[in-house]
């Protein structure tokens, strides 16, 4: 599956190829994304991202979720995703991260506002979720960028390095849009 985000950025489902490519960008990122995504840790050679791609669902109406790699200038980014998607309650939520050096030129924005949009028009989803850190303000700028409302703080809700971390929640719903 693929989709446009940009004439420059498109999302895309994993290929066992991916693997280096995403190590590389996982490992070269390693102290900005470690605070925040548990899994980090684990991430220590190119068979862990292969297990992740091919654990992957790459069907958008799979409840498993869906995750996609981020390509900006034909270089992977980051990654978004999907979990579980809920077909009783028709919702989701999302997960996302960049790789620094690609920060702070839109591409995370555009490629949830895309992701939002085939949420709602091709699954036909009514809610999308995003928590992110209460710390993490730059997940938080995003999903305020695109009018996720805030909903309020989970208190200790991920374990991340012996740490228990709050959780702002934002949602967005089909009337919002």
């Amino acid at each position: 599956m693929q989709l446009q985000v940009s004439e420059n950025t498109i999302l895309r489902t994993w290929g066992d190829e991916d693997a280096p490519t995403l190590f590389a960008l996982v490992n070269k990122n390693r102290q900005m994304l470690q605070p925040w995504l548990p899994w980090v840790p684990a991430v220590t050679e190119v068979k862990d991202s292969q297990k992740f791609i091919q654990d992957s669902s790459s069907d958008p109406h799979s409840e498993r979720g869906l995750e996609l790699g981020i390509w900006y200038h034909n270089k992977l980014a980051g990654c978004l995703g999907l979990h579980e998607i809920s077909k009783t309650h028709n919702r989701t939520s999302l997960g996302y991260w960049l790789g620094e050096e690609y920060q702070g030129k839109g591409i995370m924005t555009n490629s949830v506002k895309t992701l939002t949009h085939f949420c709602f028009e091709e699954l036909t989803l009514n809610r999308i979720e995003i928590r992110a850190a209460v710390k993490n303000i730059a997940s938080q700028k995003v999903a305020k960028r695109l009018g996720f409302r805030f909903e309020g703080t989970l208190r200790e809700v991920e374990l991340i390095d012996g740490q228990y971390l709050d959780q702002n929640v934002y949602s967005k719903i089909r009337k919002d849009v």
